[in-house]
């Protein structure tokens, strides 16, 4: 037998062999690379997240009452705004600054006689004019003065109607001069009148503006009811220059003119009459005037004024800021 041969063939055949063995063994270790790559990812790779549907909403019925309270809170909110309530100060209550306004002087002096008190005291007559809407310059019988509100407070009393016919004057003079002055009030200007004794009447309860149609109804109450007492004339307790005067400063005068003989009674209980003490007079209106924002400047013309009387009068007056006239009889 040939070795060379039989070795060759051999060693052919282990080739072979050799061949499948390494071929199978690269088939299983790239098979175990696979394998072992596959499970160290599912080993590393995390699960994927499992959803889940979320719960179906609850249904809330609205709350019916708080709906309607809300309701109820936008008709207020949406309702028309209320204005504020607006409050007019009386003119007697502001402060206006003073009004600077040369006026000719005028110095009160007694007039003797008929005819220097008809000279002096109607030669100037009681017209007035206007120097403001609101503010009136007025004479009455000689007394000057200017305001806002002005008040005539007229003694109609016998007294004074005696002493009138004895200074050569008459309650129909009176009236007409006092119409004359009212008629020439400005528009913006406050008057009022009373008329009194030891009762009075008012031609209104209050202060009015000097309007046309105001001054045409004082002129026809002056001409109608001047002097004639009757039933609806006020009779206070006590009555008497201080109960008028009381019922004068309720009306808010500035300026106030006194016509009367300074001769003032009051009644008392046992129906008899007194005079009234000048002491109690100027203490009640002290009292009336600090109730007042602004002092009332209170004048006086007077007719046959008793000495005594006239000395008391005087000093009421001063003590008022006023201006005191008198017109005596011709002696």
């Amino acid at each position: 037998m040939d070795l060379k041969a039989i070795f060759t063939g051999k060693n052919k055949k282990n080739a072979v062999m050799a061949q499948v063995v390494g071929i199978s063994a690269a088939l299983h270790v790239a098979a175990l690379v696979i394998f072992g790559s596959l499970t160290i990812y599912k080993f590393i790779q995390p699960p994927e997240p499992e959803f889940e549907p979320p719960p179906p909403l609850e249904s809330i019925e609205p709350q019916k009452l708080e709906y309607k309270a809300r309701s109820k809170d936008l008709q207020k909110n949406s309702s028309r705004p209320r204005q504020p309530r607006i409050s007019v100060k009386s003119i007697s209550q502001i402060n206006t600054p003073q009004i600077d306004v040369a006026l000719p002087e005028f110095t009160a002096e007694v007039s003797v006689g008929l005819g220097s008190a008809i000279g002096t005291g109607f030669g100037s007559g009681l017209g007035s004019g206007g120097i403001g809407f609101g503010q009136s310059a007025v004479n009455f019988l000689g007394v000057e003065s200017k305001g806002e509100r002005i008040l005539i407070v007229l003694d109609v009393s016998g007294s004074v109607v005696n002493a009138m016919k004895r200074a050569g004057f008459s309650m129909t003079e009176i009236r007409d001069k006092t119409i004359e002055m009212i008629n020439g009030l400005s528009g913006g200007t406050m008057f009022g009148i009373i008329q009194h004794s030891r009762t009075y009447d008012t031609f209104k309860p209050g202060m009015i503006p000097a309007t046309p149609g105001n001054k045409e109804e004082a002129v026809q109450w002056m001409n109608e009811r001047f002097q004639k007492a009757g039933r609806s004339w006020v009779r206070d307790d006590p009555d008497g220059i201080q109960a008028v005067l009381t019922k004068a400063f309720e009306m808010g005068p500035d300026v106030l003119f006194l016509l009367s003989d300074a001769s003032y009674q009051r009644s008392v209980p046992n129906g008899q009459g007194e005079d009234v003490p000048w002491d109690d007079l100027a203490r009640d209106v002290r009292r009336l005037q600090r109730e007042l924002a602004r002092p009332t400047e209170i004048h006086f013309v007077g007719f046959g004024v008793d000495p005594e009387d006239a000395t008391a009068m005087k000093q009421f007056i001063r003590k008022n800021d006023g201006q005191y006239r008198e017109f005596q009889r011709d002696s």
